[in-house]
């Protein structure tokens, strides 16, 4: 008889490179929300009958999730301690986050790399087993991509506008009691306007690696000080990745396809600035904490002048913390193991 897999959330990649592999009945389950509490109290209730229906009459033997974070997956593996649950990390986690997170319960637990493990470990969120097994999409990505060694643009910046961003930064009140988002803002801007006049200085080509997949705010936002030509907008997983590929040094304040590039050697700039709670890791290479715009062209110069060998051996210790050389390609394979080993 086939074995009975749940996955919460559809993510294109998990389901090509994972699901379409696994002998199994797959039953997808998506956790939707609403601005309306009584609407979200409604959805909620339809998840929960239809979640309880599979596990007690279709008898599921695996339930998978690519969202780590969700206050439901946490409750239902304390609800079902029996099943199994693998958790699967879609993105780097900044130890705020982790610190003002609820405990998670994460069941067996695959996440990018040692750095993010200790992480979890070090804010005491339940993890029956941690695997660390790397990115993903970055993985899948790379198997079908060959570096690029001779990149023609010279700069890419990865927009962290998220539309609750845009929402904050036009005034309205972003309403959560654990976090404020002043520090993102802030950042932000700081980070953009050193840029723009970096590149007026130096002319360079560049491109901006937009979050949104059409003409959005984020969009408007960045035609107002970039010019629009130099606007990038993602038309799949794997766009920005290509974007960063073709690009000779990447630009983020803490994007997690930043982190995943930077694994394999790709010559980004982490910014920070002073916010200690944005950064994973302290390297004068490629870390910049001061704020000035002299600082800032300071350090791009010396990583565009330096060469990758260079970089990588200035940097190695935490390319390898974020993901391990290993697994940088053979992440599906990694994570179907898994899979397969608990089915």
């Amino acid at each position: 008889m086939k074995k009975k897999i749940i996955s919460f959330e559809r993510n294109e990649v998990f389901e090509e490179f994972i699901l379409s592999k696994i002998d199994a009945e797959i039953y997808y389950l998506e956790e939707k929300s609403s601005d309306n509490k009584l609407i979200n109290k409604i959805l909620r209730f339809c998840l929960y009958l239809k979640l309880f229906y599979l596990l007690y009459f279709v008898k599921i033997d695996l339930i998978i999730s690519t969202v780590y974070n969700s206050h439901l997956i946490s409750k239902l593996i304390s609800i079902f301690p029996k099943k199994i649950f693998i958790i699967i990390q879609h993105y780097i986690s900044l130890e705020f986050e982790l610190k003002r997170l609820k405990k998670l319960n994460l069941g067996i637990f695959l996440c990018f790399g040692d750095r993010q493990k200790n992480s979890f470990l070090k804010f005491n969120h339940n993890i029956d087993q941690c695997k660390t097994v790397g990115s993903l999409i970055y993985s899948a990505y790379r198997k079908s991509n060959v570096k690029i060694k001779n990149p023609k643009i010279k700069i890419c910046y990865i927009s962290q506008w998220t539309p609750s961003n845009l929402k904050s930064l036009k005034g309205h009140k972003f309403i959560n009691e654990n976090y404020n988002r002043e520090n993102d803002i802030e950042t932000m801007i700081e980070i953009e306007k050193n840029l723009l006049r970096y590149l007026k200085k130096y002319n360079y080509d560049y491109k901006i690696a937009l979050r949104e997949k059409e003409k959005s705010e984020e969009f408007d936002y960045f035609k107002s000080i970039f010019d629009e030509k130099n606007l990038n907008i993602r038309k799949n997983s794997f766009d920005t990745y290509k974007l960063m590929d073709n690009s000779e040094v990447v630009i983020t304040w803490s994007s997690t396809c930043g982190y995943e590039i930077f694994a394999d050697n790709k010559k980004v700039l982490f910014i920070p600035y002073q916010n200690k709670e944005f950064k994973i890791f302290q390297n004068e290479t490629c870390v910049l904490e001061e704020k000035n715009f002299e600082a800032f062209e300071k350090k791009l110069n010396n990583i565009i002048n330096m060469s990758n060998e260079s970089y990588e051996n200035l940097t190695l210790k935490d390319q390898n913390s974020i993901i391990d050389k290993f697994n940088l390609k053979s992440t599906d394979s990694l994570i179907t193991e898994q899979i397969n080993r608990h089915l």
